[in-house]
């Protein structure tokens, strides 16, 4: 079973870099960002746009990922 990884603010730079490394390791990738964000990692990763201080934003983004790993 492959591992799950939420990545915040992934349309920044760290956040871009980091989801490039976790899909090389074959990780399932979720992505936050507060704006859409043009998928470049070929389709592997699911983008969740909106913001984390948003309670029922945030619930349903951690119910729906299931992440193994948050950073």
């Amino acid at each position: 079973m492959r591992k799950r990884a939420l990545v915040t603010g992934g349309a920044g730079q760290d956040g871009w870099y980091l989801i490039a490394l976790l899909v090389g390791r074959g990780y399932q990738v979720f992505a936050q960002s507060r704006h859409a964000a043009t998928d470049q990692h070929g389709g592997d990763v699911t983008w969740c746009i909106g913001n984390l201080s948003d309670e029922a934003f945030l619930t349903d983004l951690l119910a729906s990922a299931a992440p193994d790993e948050i950073y």
